[in-house]
């Protein structure tokens, strides 16, 4: 677990963010064949205070990321959540764990993690911003610049 905390002002926002990392193991599921362990970061950023990323890695150069809301995670610890390329649920075949299904041009894939490492970084991730207060860390100003930079 990493973790480099700065605290907004109390005018709300911040130029100094926080990035926690969490490192988990998932289980790739491969149909008939013997699932196999895979080494995963979940990161939280008060960048993008609505979204967490998902980083599999195999060796150096060769990781796939899945953004998706915060709140994604939270309500599919819980209940089967997700109509696109991202759906998670609970497990009904591995009590304790979450099903992942992860789906793009590139393939489909399911994955299983454990139900109390994702609750332990959600928690990290709500100590950092408690949900309902991500607003505080957006800086729509910097935001509408980025996205429209040749308007006056």
């Amino acid at each position: 677990m990493n973790d480099d905390r700065h605290r907004p002002t109390e005018a709300g926002t911040t130029s100094d963010h926080v990035v926690h990392r969490h490192t988990v193991v998932f289980d790739l599921s491969q149909g008939e064949l013997p699932t196999f362990s895979v080494g995963v970061e979940l990161r939280y950023s008060t960048r993008d205070p609505y979204a967490i990323t998902m980083s599999f890695c195999h060796g150096r150069e060769n990781c796939v990321e899945w953004v998706f809301a915060r709140d994604l995670l939270v309500a599919g610890l819980w209940e089967k959540v997700g109509d696109g390329d991202i759906r998670i649920r609970p497990s009904v075949t591995r009590p304790g764990f979450v099903r992942f299904e992860l789906e793009s041009p590139a393939g489909y894939a399911t994955f299983y993690g454990g139900l109390d490492d994702l609750k332990n970084f959600l928690d990290c991730t709500h100590v950092i911003v408690p949900l309902g207060r991500e607003r505080r860390w957006l800086d729509f100003e910097r935001e509408l610049t980025r996205l429209f930079p040749d308007h006056d």
